[in-house]
């Protein structure tokens, strides 16, 4: 099992977690690259250009890419897709593999959604496979809603 010990006594909470922007697409396609679910879109130059206009469109669209840096280095991530007036689906969550075990993906998830909430969504809904992932998505508050993670804000 992996240590939850945080690097130099730091919580997780006090790491930088921030809106990534478009100057930072290539540290998050850095890190996806890194990931094995994720590694083989990030291979070819060409579907690199085309995540980065993806990207981009998306985030014109009202979509957000949160981070946790630390050293300046892209080590955990969380974005939001199909944004609408009222919700947004939670994608692209991931954590370096040698980051793994520290809260890094729940404090990531957990301040893009209350951001969504800030700017009034209702709804954010994920889909998952991961039962690890699942156990994080629960315990912030998401649930189980024909096949989907779903969390209101009014749940709450």
């Amino acid at each position: 099992m992996p240590s939850r010990q945080r690097h130099h006594g730091e919580p997780c909470r006090e790491r930088c977690q921030k809106r990534l922007s478009s100057r930072q697409y290539d540290d998050l396609f850095d890190l996806l690259s890194r990931i094995d679910e994720s590694s083989q879109h990030y291979e070819i130059p060409r579907e690199c250009r085309e995540a980065r206009e993806r990207k981009e469109a998306s985030e014109k669209a009202g979509c957000e890419v949160f981070g946790v840096f630390r050293n300046k280095v892209l080590i955990s991530t969380a974005a939001t897709s199909a944004a609408t007036s009222v919700g947004a689906m939670l994608t692209g969550v991931a954590t370096l593999p040698s980051e793994r075990g520290q809260g890094l993906a729940t404090a990531v998830v957990t301040a893009l959604c209350q951001d969504c909430f800030a700017h009034g969504l209702e709804y954010v809904c994920l889909y998952y496979e991961n039962p690890v992932a699942a156990r994080i998505y629960h315990r912030i508050g998401f649930v189980d809603i024909a096949g989907f993670g779903m969390m209101s804000q009014r749940g709450k």
